[in-house]
Order: structure tokens, then sequence, then C-alpha cells
């Protein structure tokens, strides 16, 4: 087994699937997830080729099945997908808890909410709420948690009249993709 600490990239398909239950309602089907190699050397602490990941990651079905149950994994060129089994987004949905923020989140997302309405939410789940417009041309501001709880993801958003759009990046991500904050 290789001594890859995989505890981060268990967390993202955690918080990834239950995103997916959230915006879909639990599922009587598989979920399937992407992620570019970059992206995985990024959250393993890794510099793997595509053959290498896939060696590693025979190790991470192993070590993540007590979380996430039965998980495979493919890839083709660069491109890996993790397909998470009825049976584990049933036990990410019963066994994990974000206290309610996501489901708010997306909530006020989907009614179009406005920054101060998302800055509000972010505070309310923490002391620790980093809220800061980017004023890029892909998104308005991002959205995060200083001390990672509820959970370490940067929250891009893009306000726009009545719509609201966002992404969710690893810090290691959003870092790689050289926005600024």
């Amino acid at each position: 087994m290789s001594k890859v600490d995989f505890s981060y990239l268990i967390s993202n398909v955690v918080g990834v699937v239950r995103e997916a239950q959230i915006k879909l309602g639990p599922t009587s089907s598989p979920i399937s997830l992407y992620y570019p190699l970059a992206a995985l050397n990024r959250q393993l602490g890794t510099n793997a080729s595509a053959e290498e990941m896939q060696t590693i990651l025979e190790d991470f079905k192993k070590v993540a099945a007590k979380t996430l149950g039965q998980v495979s994994v493919s890839h083709e060129p660069e491109r890996f997908c993790f397909t998470v089994s009825v049976d584990g987004c049933l036990k990410v949905l019963r066994e994990t808890d974000d206290g309610g923020f996501l489901k708010e989140f997306t909530t006020l997302v989907q009614l179009g909410g406005n920054f101060d309405e998302v800055k509000a939410l972010f505070c309310k789940f923490s002391e620790k709420a980093i809220c800061k417009t980017i004023g890029n041309d892909e998104f308005d501001a991002v959205f995060y948690f200083a001390d990672g709880k509820p959970d370490d993801f940067r929250y891009c958003v893009k306000f726009e009249e009545d719509h609201t759009h966002y992404h969710r990046f690893t810090p290691m991500d959003f870092a790689a993709f050289g926005y600024e904050i």
C-alpha cells in the first residue's frame, strides 16, 4: 500500500457527493465525479503520471471504502472518473453532516442571493468567514472559511441581476488557477 495520505481527497469526494445530493436529492444511481490529474496531484501531494496515479488510486479505493463504500476509478488520458456506488452515496447521506451550511448556501444561490446575503450566510456559520470581491471576468467575489469549518472550499460567486452562479474549488486549485484574494 502506498504511503499517500488520502484524507483530503476522501473529504473532497464526500463534499462533492453531498453537494450533488443537495442539488439533486438522494438518488438510486451511482454518482460519478471527474478530477484532472493535476488536481489529484495537488490534493495528494504527489507528482504522479496518469499511470502512476491509477496505481495510487487502487490504494485510495481500499482506504476510502470505510467512508465512501465501493468506489471505482478509471481514467482516460489525464482525467480521472471516480464513481461512488449507490450504497456509498447513501452512506455519505446518512453519516456526514455540515451543519446545514451547504443546503442553505445552494438554496440562497437558487433564489439569486446578492453579495450581502451570501456574506451574511457565511458569517452565520463561522466567525472566521472570509468574504472578498475579486472582480475578474469570471467571478465577482470569493467566500470561504479561514479555519476550513464547515468546509475549506473556495466559493467563487458571480452575481447577475436576478441570478447567482458559483463554483467551488479546493484551496490548491484556487491558487493554481491564479485567482488572487
